[in-house]
C-alpha cells in the first residue's frame, strides 16, 4: 500500500475535527476561541486538521506553521486566516507557558 494513502485521515477523524470546532465556535470563552466568532467552520480543511492535531499534541514547530500560514495567505479564505490566527495564539501562548515552566524549575 501506498505510506501517502496510509497517513491520510480518515473521514471520521476529519468529522469529528469538525464537531470540536463547532464546539469551540459555539463555547469560545471556554477555550480562549476568540477568533472562532469569525470563522465558518464548514470551510475548515483536513491542512487545519493536521495542524490543530499537532497543536494538541504539542508537536507544531514554528517553521510548520509558517509554512501553513504562507499556504492559507494564498488562498484568500478569511475562515481559515482566522482559525491560522487561532493556531498561531494557542501556539505563542503554548511556547510562553513551557517557558514560564523552565524558568520556574530553575528558580527551584
Amino acid at each position: 500500500m501506498n505510506k501517502e494513502i496510509l497517513e491520510q485521515p480518515s473521514k471520521i477523524e476529519f468529522e469529528s475535527f469538525i464537531t470540536e470546532m463547532r464546539d469551540l465556535k459555539e463555547h469560545p470563552v471556554s477555550e480562549g476561541a476568540v477568533h472562532f466568532e469569525n470563522i465558518s467552520v464548514d470551510e475548515l480543511t483536513i491542512d487545519d486538521m493536521e495542524m490543530y492535531t499537532k497543536l494538541k499534541n504539542a508537536t507544531l514547530t514554528s517553521s510548520e506553521f509558517e509554512v501553513y500560514r504562507v499556504s492559507i495567505e494564498r488562498t484568500h479564505n478569511k475562515s481559515r486566516m482566522f482559525f491560522a490566527g487561532y493556531i498561531a495564539n494557542k501556539l505563542s501562548s503554548d511556547v510562553l507557558h513551557q517557558q514560564f515552566l523552565a524558568r520556574k524549575d530553575i528558580n527551584r
